[in-house]
């Protein structure tokens, strides 16, 4: 292919907003060059949009707007199992989409937190695939690819279609998928063929990382595909308990304070803090009525919302998890009132509950405020393991998706945690290089390659003397969206995929383009990341859960 030269679109701006997820994957630094993804169209095929919300201005539906169209195929009460009633409105009553668009989206100065997406100048296309509860269907999701592609769907539902605003997408984001390794799911064949085609395809990685290797999802396991593995992010946003002993106080994962007034004393499932796999089963008919509690739990064994309905089932109504040394981000109450809180904190109110002491915890209301999280960066303990079961790389490349803050529907914001945070932050990057290049289905074929050869590794902690974490969990790295524009070598193959079977090559050619007006010399090294551990020998079975490096 032939590149054009990276193009500013819009007049270099020294002031632009800071924001601080974007310094460390150089968008900051395009940003205020003045690339900002305009002539971009991403469809997110998602809950829907409310493209009434006020940082993704302008507001509406239609042409003119930030959202320039889009189409409900489903209907508010459809739920993944019963039958879709479509029409044309997109608008979202379930959050997630809504939150997705704000992370491409957002625009610099239009609300309270400073929020800028990756590509606020692009035009966003809303196609809804879920009710506002349920899942869906690869029939549906396959019938918004094809929209999203051309709009070329047939019978009554072109008719509504068309009153709908239809235009061809130039990514698409999907921050969606399910535990499905091969890459010949009827959603995974799609978007091979829609990738193949120079669109940008792009979705997350799955957030099943406590299950362990080879658990990658579909259609995310799809050929040529940008598969997106997620990183903490370097900011959290803390609320704060307060104990009448007088300790603390407590912090606790949240944007919003716990709708909780008065003074509470406490309750801990288990007196000790060892126990794996606490309320991860129904409580013992000895347990007391929970609802004047503050009920205590620790973090693991299962997912947060089946300990909080154990508990919920003997009356708790507030619940405080406590950390296992695992990630501070990624905590899911669902529909309970709950938060988590660091490991120190729970051992500190087990100790007192098992001593006797009549302790209560107060919540002040507010909202919270921004605090550097030194521990963040890295891959999020949630985000899944590949490879997919062909052998195929996945994840391609990480982006931040644990600890979001974005809109949700009713003009509000939120802090969400998953691959699908880091989907569109990959989205709107992708908007950017297609701004800088030239908007076309040439350039739309090479962005994974760009992405993928040009990305920062990532250690599998903070210490520097601890391997880089194992590529089938970050991929390729943290994306350097402003490298993989300014760079001027295209690698086109960075992925050697040894297919270590009766089928093995040994020989892999490496091809290198120069694009720029200089001779350029290469030197050929290799850095090794830490080889993750994927089967148990001594009990013939799979590794489950983190792979020991």
């Amino acid at each position: 292919m032939t590149f054009r030269p990276a193009i500013i679109t819009e007049s270099n701006n020294n002031t632009f907003p800071i924001y601080e997820p974007h310094i460390a994957t150089g968008v900051q630094r395009l940003h205020e060059e003045g690339l900002l993804g305009k002539g971009v169209k991403i469809a997110i095929i998602d809950t829907g949009v409310d493209y009434n919300h006020p940082i993704l201005g302008p507001q509406g539906f239609g042409p003119g707007h930030k959202v320039i169209g889009g189409y409900d195929l489903v209907g508010d009460d459809y739920t993944g199992l019963n039958t879709p009633i479509p029409d044309t409105n997109p608008m979202d009553c379930a959050a997630h989409g809504t939150h997705v668009a704000g992370i491409i989206g957002a625009n610099p100065g239009s609300g309270p937190y400073g929020i800028v997406g990756t590509a606020p100048s692009a035009s966003l296309l809303a196609y809804r695939v879920f009710g506002c509860k349920g899942s869906a269907s690869d029939d549906v999701l396959i019938d918004a690819l094809l929209m999203a592609h051309d709009g070329k769907i047939q019978g009554t539902i072109l008719k509504l279609y068309l009153n709908s605003f239809p235009a061809k997408a130039d990514v698409m984001n999907l921050s969606l998928g399910e535990a499905n390794g091969w890459n010949a799911s009827p959603s995974a064949v799609v978007v091979s063929r829609l990738a193949k085609k120079g669109y940008v395809m792009v979705i997350s990685a799955g957030n099943s990382g406590s299950v362990g290797p080879w658990y990658s999802s579909s259609p995310a396991s799809g050929i040529d595909v940008i598969t997106v593995a997620s990183t903490d992010s370097t900011t959290v946003y803390y609320q704060r308990a307060n104990v009448s002993t007088g300790y603390g106080p407590i912090v606790y994962t949240g944007f919003e304070s716990l709708p909780v007034n008065g003074s509470w004393p406490i309750y801990a499932i288990s007196n000790v803090t060892t126990i794996t796999n606490d309320a991860c089963n129904p409580l013992p008919d000895s347990t007391p009525d929970l609802s004047p509690y503050v009920v205590i739990i620790r973090r693991g064994a299962c997912a947060f919302t089946q300990k909080l309905a154990n508990a919920a089932a003997k009356g708790m109504r507030v619940a405080l998890v406590y950390n296992n040394g695992g990630s501070f981000q990624g905590f899911a109450a669902g529909n309970y009132t709950a938060a988590l809180i660091s490991e120190q904190d729970g051992a500190y109110l087990v100790s007192q509950f098992v001593a006797g002491n009549n302790i209560t915890i107060s919540f002040p209301q507010g909202s919270a405020q921004p605090t550097p999280f030194p521990q963040g960066g890295l891959i999020s303990t949630f985000s899944s393991y590949g490879p997919n079961y062909d052998l195929y790389l996945k994840p391609s490349i990480a982006a931040p998706g644990g600890g979001i803050l974005s809109s949700i529907p009713s003009g509000k914001y939120a802090i969400y945690s998953g691959t699908s945070m880091a989907a569109p932050y990959i989205s709107g990057s992708a908007a950017l290089v297609l701004e800088a290049h030239g908007v076309s289905r040439d350039t739309g074929k090479t962005i994974r390659r760009l992405f993928e050869a040009t990305a920062s590794h990532l250690g599998s902690t903070h210490d520097e003397t601890a391997p880089y974490e194992t590529l089938i969990r970050q991929g390729s790295g943290l994306v350097q969206v402003y490298n993989a524009i300014r760079y001027n070598t295209i690698v086109d193959r960075p992925e050697i995929l040894l297919n270590d079977s009766v089928h093995f090559d040994h020989k892999y050619p490496i091809g290198f383009q120069n694009t720029g007006n200089t001779t350029l010399s290469y030197t050929i090294g290799h850095i090794p990341a830490g080889t993750a551990t994927t089967f148990n020998t001594s009990l013939s079975l799979p590794i489950s859960g983190a792979a020991p490096l």
